[in-house]
């Protein structure tokens, strides 16, 4: 891992450091500040509909591709060393993203999402150097390829809540998928989605340490076994 860092130019190296946040006082101090500044600028106070709010600090070698994909959080992309490029795409274009595409993915397939050639013409690109960055909103597709020279990226994690529920309403809409049912996808009829949600918010972890935990612990917890039964002892 040393090695990685400090010939980060030629060692063709990919890192990505989760949580820094929670490991230095500092960091945690400058993700208050940005989620603040990101809070003026919106005109929204997020921390009221925050679940987790982290940093993602990236460290890639020249010519690094992540290939194309989505995520739960809405991320704020910010370059600090080198150059980078990235392809983003409309979430809400189920020409490019399916909603069964979004199921799989909230049920554990994260490379759900399929990169297709046609969807080209409708990618957004951006070209990342020091000082700019890109906002990413949740599941939007893109894929980034890093510069000639090494780059560092820092990414500003948010979940919320509104986003929370409706990857727990694409988790049930997949439960009753395998039922043989036909479930409307979310947004459609709010009273719906909110009692869809419930079962895996209740089942969630009341702690969450990811974006991970926040999705995905309360289906985790409905596929264990040892989890109900440890309620029956």
């Amino acid at each position: 891992m040393a090695a990685a860092f400090l010939d980060l130019e030629s060692s063709n190296s990919w890192v990505k450091l989760n949580n820094v946040a929670d490991l230095d006082a500092d960091y945690a101090a400058l993700l208050d500040e940005c989620v603040d500044e990101i809070s003026n600028l919106s005109g929204r106070d997020l921390r009221r509909h925050l679940t987790l709010a982290q940093f993602t600090v990236f460290c890639s070698s020249p010519g690094s591709v992540t290939p194309y994909h989505i995520d739960h959080e809405t991320n704020f992309l910010c370059q600090i060393a080198g150059e980078k490029e990235v392809c983003l795409w409309d979430p809400r274009d189920r020409g490019i993203l399916s909603e069964r595409e979004i199921e799989r993915f909230y049920t554990g397939e994260i490379n759900a999402a399929r990169y297709r050639e046609d969807l080209e013409p409708k990618a957004r690109r951006f070209d990342l150097r020091p000082g700019l960055g890109v906002h990413q909103p949740p599941n939007a597709p893109h894929w980034v390829r890093t510069g000639a020279s090494a780059s560092i990226t820092v990414s500003v994690n948010l979940s919320h809540k509104d986003i929370d529920r409706r990857a727990h309403v694409y988790q049930v809409n997949h439960l009753l998928r395998k039922a043989g049912l036909s479930p409307r996808p979310p947004g459609q009829s709010a009273w719906v989605d909110g009692v869809k949600s419930l079962p895996m918010s209740w089942l969630g972890t009341s702690k969450p340490r990811s974006a991970d935990d926040v999705v995905f612990s309360g289906l985790e917890r409905l596929r264990a076994p040892w989890y109900w039964l440890r309620g029956v002892k």
